[in-house]
C-alpha cells in the first residue's frame, strides 16, 4: 500500500430524518477528516447536531492520533432504538502530550437524564481525563490500553426532590497505579428502578499486588492480577430515596453501612471481613474464599478454610 498516495473526498447524504457531510484529505497514512451529521426535528424541538474533526492515521496501532467532538441536543434514541433516550451537549477531545501519552478530556452534560430502566442515560454530567501513557509505543490496540490513569466526576440523577449525587473515580490501571472511587448521595432507585431505595455514600480502593506476580509481572493484564479491595459505605435506607410507594417499607429512614475487606485473584475472591449493619442489627463474615472457574488460569485442590459468620 502506498502511504503517501494523496487522497481527497467529500461525501454528503441526505434523508428525510437529516443529513450528513464528510471532507477526507491528504496522504494515505495521515489523513485530516471534518464531519457533521444533523437530525431533522419536529416543530418546537431543538435541532441535534454531532461534529467531528481530526487526523487519522490508518496504519498505526492506535489511528486516531487528534480527535474533537462536539455535540448539541444529541438524542442516542434517535440514532438507534436500542440505545438510551438522551439529551448531550458539550465536547470531548483527543490528543497526543509532550510524553507521547494519548490524553482525552470530556466535558458533557445530559438534560435528559434518568433511570436505565426507563430506557434514560442515567448520568447528568461528566467531566475530566482519561491518559494512556504508552500508546505510541504500542503495537496494538491491545497494548495501548494495558495502563491507563484517569480522573472522572460524574453528576447522577435523583429521586424527585434530593439533591443530585457525584461518583468521582481517580488513579488507574497497570504498574503500581491504585484504582479509587468515592460517591456521595448515590442513589441506586435513581439509577435503575428494582433498586433498593438507598442514599449512600462511600469509597472503593483496589490496590494492585505485583509482587506476587513474581517474574510473570510483566506479563499480567488487569484479569490476572491479584490486588487488595477495600470498600467503605453508608447512608440511609426507606421512603424518602423510592420513586414509587412501597407499603412495607418503614415510615422513617434507617441508618445502614457496609464494610467489604478481601483480597481478588484469578478465580478466588479472599474475604477477610464483610460487615453489615442496619440501626441496632448488625451481621458479620469472616474469612470466606469464593472461586470461581477462570479459562486458562490452573486449577486450585487448596481446601478454603472454614469461614466464620456472626450476627446479633
Amino acid at each position: 500500500v502506498n502511504q503517501g498516495l494523496p487522497l481527497v473526498a467529500d461525501i454528503q447524504a441526505s434523508q428525510a430524518q437529516g443529513g450528513a457531510t464528510l471532507h477526507i484529505q491528504g496522504p494515505l497514512a495521515n489523513l485530516l477528516l471534518k464531519a457533521q451529521l444533523s437530525l431533522r426535528q419536529p416543530e418546537g424541538r431543538n435541532q441535534q447536531s454531532l461534529t467531528l474533526g481530526g487526523e487519522i492515521q490508518p496504519f498505526a496501532a492506535w489511528p486516531v492520533s487528534h480527535l474533537t467532538a462536539s455535540v448539541k441536543n444529541l438524542n442516542l434514541a434517535d440514532l438507534h432504538a436500542s440505545l438510551p433516550d438522551s439529551g448531550l451537549q458539550g465536547q470531548i477531545s483527543l490528543q497526543p502530550t509532550a510524553k507521547k501519552a494519548l490524553q482525552a478530556k470530556l466535558d458533557m452534560r445530559n438534560d435528559r437524564a434518568g433511570a436505565w430502566s426507563d430506557q434514560r442515560l442515567p448520568v447528568r454530567s461528566l467531566r475530566g481525563q482519561i491518559l494512556l501513557p504508552d500508546v505510541h509505543a504500542a503495537n496494538d490496540l491491545a497494548q495501548a490500553w494495558r495502563q491507563g490513569e484517569l480522573d472522572l466526576v460524574a453528576q447522577l440523577p435523583t429521586v424527585a426532590g434530593q439533591t443530585p449525587g457525584d461518583l468521582a473515580v481517580s488513579g488507574g490501571w497497570g504498574g503500581q497505579r491504585v484504582l479509587q472511587a468515592r460517591w456521595h448521595k448515590l442513589e441506586p432507585q435513581a439509577l435503575y428502578d428494582r433498586a433498593p431505595p438507598l442514599q449512600l455514600d462511600g469509597g472503593l480502593q483496589l490496590k494492585p499486588d505485583w509482587a506476587s506476580m513474581g517474574s510473570k509481572a510483566s506479563e499480567a493484564n488487569w484479569a490476572r492480577l491479584r490486588s487488595s479491595l477495600d470498600l467503605k459505605m453508608s447512608g440511609l435506607f426507606g421512603p424518602s430515596f423510592s420513586s414509587r410507594p412501597i407499603k412495607t417499607l418503614r415510615k422513617s429512614d434507617v441508618p445502614v453501612s457496609l464494610v467489604l475487606d478481601g483480597r481478588y485473584g484469578p478465580g478466588q475472591f479472599d474475604v477477610s471481613v464483610l460487615r453489615l449493619q442496619a440501626q441496632s442489627a448488625q451481621a458479620e463474615l469472616r474469612d470466606a474464599v469464593l472461586r470461581w472457574v477462570v479459562p486458562g488460569a490452573p486449577s486450585t485442590s487448596l481446601r478454603a478454610p472454614a469461614p466464620s459468620w456472626s450476627a446479633k
